[in-house]
């Protein structure tokens, strides 16, 4: 027997066996009630998640297989020689047609100094074929005048032919006289035809001997400028190579210049991800180094035609009988603001995470537009001519000679 612990009395072991199951009967409504909240709330959670889904992630494709890609522009020579100075090292920002290096210009100079004597001779030597012309049109002329003589002459012994006043010796010498002086006066004219010919017949002054040592000269000039290694762009300069002293030939890489204010993203989305991206759509882009704290804002600039596996070194050959299936990742293109980028600038091949809105598919998988415009372009190449031009006139003026005129390189000297 066992005793009530409330009232004393001593319980029988029935009622204990039937008053057990109701202390369990009691617990059981709390557990049911934890159960239900429980479900309920796992049901909800499922539910947010399902609308969050379908109303917002079920309209963006994101990947954090990006980086940020940009021009890099290798610096080279255009002409050879030894390098005295550089004006830019690694971290610097220069500007478009800033100098950079300097070439020693020594023997650039001196070629375009003798340029400048091969022209003057070349004015000289086309001087020199008009008057050879004038000569020859004068032999011309007295070859015509003796021409004449020697035919009167003739004329005048075939009329005394027969009589006794004309000897044959003198009737054969007046004839053989007229056929030397015609063939003199062949060869004149030929020789007329020559000079002619190697005057021409267009402006003397743009003679081809002449033409040909202004281009020569020109050539020289431009070379003598390239000894000045110019900014082709701004940007920041990276990856120093050149050295005061050093030798170094056209194709010799000299520094790198990357403009960070015009970069791009390459996004590499899994080819099934890609069905849904079109041009155009717009891009959410977090940089590791900001954070969440900075969003750039972008859009698709153009899907490439290729996977990167086919842009490897070593693409993949699905023939060979090795080939293992891999989701393959295709590079999307992606352009930022160029604005953010002012205020947090982004370095080459930082990593990001982009986020690709779907909801507007309007624009095309692939870009059909040609485009027109220049997608980038630089003057420091553009090389004025206009003070030289005056030089070679000047050299023109001063070895040319014209006997029709009253002034000329004599006369001036």
């Amino acid at each position: 027997m066992n005793e009530n612990p409330q009232d004393g009395k001593p319980l029988e072991a029935g009622k204990i066996a039937t008053e057990e199951p109701q202390v369990t009967n009691n617990k059981n409504p709390k557990r049911r009630k934890l159960i239900w909240i429980t479900s309920l709330a796992l049901i909800l959670i499922t539910l947010l998640i399902g609308l969050y889904w379908f109303f917002y992630l079920r309209w963006e494709e994101s990947t954090d297989d990006a980086y940020v890609d940009g021009y890099m522009i290798t610096l080279s020579p255009q002409v050879q020689g030894s390098v005295t100075a550089f004006y830019a090292d690694d971290t610097d920002k220069v500007v478009e047609g800033q100098l950079i290096v300097q070439i020693d210009p020594t023997d650039y100079l001196l070629a375009f100094e003798q340029e400048k004597v091969s022209l003057a001779l070349a004015v000289r030597q086309v001087s020199q074929l008009i008057q050879e012309v004038k000569q020859r049109e004068a032999d011309v002329n007295i070859q015509k005048a003796r021409l004449e003589r020697t035919k009167q002459d003739l004329e005048n012994r075939l009329k005394l032919r027969g009589t006794k006043s004309l000897s044959k010796e003198d009737y054969e010498h007046a004839s053989a006289d007229f056929r030397a002086q015609e063939a003199a006066l062949i060869q004149s004219e030929r020789l007329l035809d020559s000079a002619k010919a190697n005057l021409g017949t267009t402006n003397p002054l743009h003679h081809p001997l002449i033409e040909q040592e202004k281009v020569r000269l020109r050539n020289a000039f431009v070379n003598l400028q390239r000894c000045k290694v110019l900014a082709p762009t701004h940007g920041f300069v990276a990856k120093r190579n050149v050295e005061v002293g050093e030798w170094i030939t056209p194709g010799t890489p000299l520094m790198n210049i990357i403009p960070l204010d015009d970069v791009w993203i390459y996004a590499n989305y899994k080819e099934t991800q890609l069905q849904w991206l079109r041009e155009g759509q717009p891009v959410d882009i977090e940089a590791d180094i900001y954070g969440r704290r900075v969003i750039y804002k972008g859009k698709i600039e153009g899907i490439l035609g290729g996977s990167g596996s086919v842009f490897s070194l070593l693409p993949p050959q699905n023939a060979t009988g090795n080939w293992i299936k891999i989701v393959q990742r295709v590079p999307v293109k992606v352009t930022i603001d160029k604005e953010q980028l002012k205020d947090f600038p982004l370095l080459l091949g930082l990593s990001v995470y982009t986020t690709a809105s779907l909801r507007d598919t309007s624009g095309p998988f692939l870009s059909l537009a040609k485009r027109t415009e220049k997608v980038a372009a630089t003057n420091i190449y553009d090389i004025s001519f206009t003070a030289l031009n005056e030089t070679i006139e000047e050299i023109i003026q001063q070895n040319f000679y014209d006997p029709n005129t009253t002034t000329n390189s004599t006369e001036n000297g």
